[in-house]
């Protein structure tokens, strides 16, 4: 289904390109909690998950783009947030793999560290916005809008708080934007994969 643009989006682009200077490299580790299905390394960080099914900051077959969060304790909690919004309280049971991932990047908006920037792009709204119901009325959200604007303009990652765990905060990562000196990598992932086994 294809949506209608949100219209802040323009909007959007403009105040980003206007505060480019916060555009910053970050280094670090994120984390991820995955099924097995969806565990093997490469699936971790291809983002190919939320080019077929959207997240908060990409809208269905928009572009490719990682969730991670920046601890262990947001990850493990996200992970259960999504089980509970459909109900499936048997999901939260299912085996999981909490991995880490190396993260260095050239070019981040940190909605975390700048509160003015958060305040102009509206991520108060952002974080309560229910982007699924958005996007069954046909819509694109305001922070999917606000993810392709950053996505449009070369930005390799934004930081933002987590919108279900309370303090946390998380990393979305566009690896196609990858500058040539950036990288995603996951932490012991030739251990992982022997483990998991290809199929």
């Amino acid at each position: 289904m294809k949506l209608t643009p949100n219209p802040r989006y323009d909007a959007l682009v403009d105040i980003l390109r206007q505060r480019r200077k916060f555009l910053r490299p970050w280094q670090g580790d994120g984390f991820r909690s995955a099924t097995l299905q969806y565990a093997r390394s490469e699936k971790l960080i291809d983002g190919k998950g939320a080019y077929r099914h959207g997240s908060r900051w990409s809208a269905p077959r928009a572009f490719r783009c990682v969730n991670l969060s920046t601890a262990v304790d947001t990850a493990w909690q996200e992970s259960h947030a999504l089980a509970s919004y459909y109900g499936l309280k048997e999901a939260v049971l299912q085996p999981r793999v909490l991995a880490g991932v190396h993260l260095k990047l050239q070019q981040v908006f940190n909605l975390v560290k700048n509160a003015g920037l958060a305040h102009e792009v509206g991520l108060t709204k952002v974080l309560a916005e229910d982007w699924r119901t958005v996007n069954d009325g046909g819509s694109e959200s305001l922070g999917q809008a606000l993810g392709r604007a950053a996505h449009h303009l070369g930005a390799e990652a934004i930081i933002a708080p987590s919108a279900q765990v309370k303090g946390g905060s998380n990393i979305v990562v566009f690896p196609e934007s990858l500058r040539p000196r950036s990288h995603i990598q996951v932490i012991g992932e030739g251990e992982l994969d022997k483990w998991l086994k290809k199929r």
